[in-house]
């Protein structure tokens, strides 16, 4: 063995990482994931210190049995009682205000449980018990819903599509092939990439200016990605906050997605999987969609490319400092282990067993690292 070769003993100098007493070499330890999360809280401060404006996707939903799910199951949402209309504005007391607070909030609450959920429906306040179902493609707890929003043109400029129907902003898809109900993004997107895949015409109606007309649809010659057409959202103006708030606000979100990360890695480990390779990544695939992000936000300006850039850091400190506190050798969480052991024994671990241990991490951690690597590159090929 490779250890054999090395003097072991030299490890435990009194000068040296293991010749420190215990508790002094797991406050080294602990030191550097302390210093991720710090790291990521400073830069959410800077985020919430400065005013900026978010897209508001609504939290009116739209059932999947009513858009067509491929499963006969019926959703744990209409089980429940809930109908495609309805606006949830709690989940188990916690106000949901977007379709992104309810994302969030399912990532947090699990499958073990019901949810309390209220909705308004009509301007009533209803009050559900919805157990939601496991997927294993997303690899989170869901009520089967899709958000609702009217199809509403906007940016028409920036849609292939939207300029070859000759769409204006403003105008407001009313039917789909002469489909009047519940017509939402959802439905329009799912019905204009079903005339793509199966090479068919189809027929949009819209409305511009009180007057109603149709438009024949034919989107043979058009690539996949450009099967798409551009709607309106509600944008908030979120005001900044001062220092001290924002690093309160910073505090809770960090704290969110440490628990976030770790539900999703319990998932990972313990939940059914579907395809690995859309739901983990690494620095290759990191790096991409940081780039991504990052120019989305400077297409804009400035200001918010720096926003989203430091929003990508700091969800990358907060990775780092949660999975280097892993209780795994060879990782910080591993040293703070063996420590606190060394602290009760009161004596120490054989450095023969954590050279062992620690070789024997690496090589798998390396390996798991090439795999990962791999998959990023497919990931990015195939976008």
């Amino acid at each position: 063995l490779v250890y054999k070769a090395m003097n072991l003993r030299k490890l435990r100098d009194s000068d040296s990482f293991f010749g420190v007493h215990p508790f002094k070499r797991l406050l080294v330890a602990f030191a550097g994931p302390f210093m991720n999360y710090l790291f990521a809280i400073i830069l959410f401060s800077l985020v919430f210190v400065g005013a900026r404006k978010e897209v508001i996707i609504p939290n009116k939903i739209l059932l999947s049995d009513d858009v067509g799910r491929e499963e006969a199951s019926i959703s744990p949402a209409k089980k429940a009682g809930l109908l495609s209309g309805d606006k949830i504005i709690s989940v188990n007391n916690h106000v949901i205000d977007s379709f992104s607070d309810l994302t969030e909030e399912m990532m947090l609450a699990g499958t073990r449980s019901k949810l309390k959920v209220v909705v308004d429906r009509n301007g009533e306040k209803l009050e559900f018990q919805v157990l939601p179902e496991w997927d294993k493609n997303t690899m989170r707890p869901l009520l089967g819903v899709y958000f609702y929003q009217e199809p509403l043109i906007d940016r028409a400029e920036e849609s292939k599509l939207a300029k070859f129907l000759d769409l204006q902003n403003g105008d407001k898809i009313t039917a789909i092939g002469g489909k009047r109900d519940l017509i939402s993004t959802v439905f329009v997107e799912r019905y204009l990439m079903n005339l793509w895949e199966t090479k068919t015409a189809g027929t949009l109606t819209v409305l511009r200016n009180d007057t109603e007309f149709d438009i024949d649809i034919n989107v043979n010659n058009f690539e996949q990605k450009d099967i798409f057409l551009p709607y309106y959202f509600e944008i908030r103006e979120m005001k900044g906050k001062n220092w001290f708030a924002a690093l309160g606000e910073s505090f809770k979100e960090s704290n969110k997605l440490i628990k976030m990360t770790a539900l999703s890695t319990y998932a990972l480990i313990a939940k059914p999987k579907g395809d690995i390779s859309e739901q983990v990544g690494g620095p290759i695939k990191i790096g991409y969609l940081m780039k991504n992000i990052a120019d989305a936000g400077f297409s804009n300006s400035f200001i918010e490319g720096m926003r989203n850039f430091f929003l990508v850091l700091a969800n990358i400190s907060l990775a780092l400092a949660f999975f280097n506190l892993l209780p795994l050798p060879a990782l910080d969480g591993g040293y703070i282990v063996m420590s606190i052991v060394e602290m009760v024994m009161r004596k120490p671990v054989r450095m023969r067993y954590v050279y062992i241990l620690n070789f024997a991490t690496l090589v798998l951690l390396m390996g798991l690292g090439l795999l990962v690597a791999v998959m990023d590159i497919f990931y990015i090929m195939g976008q």
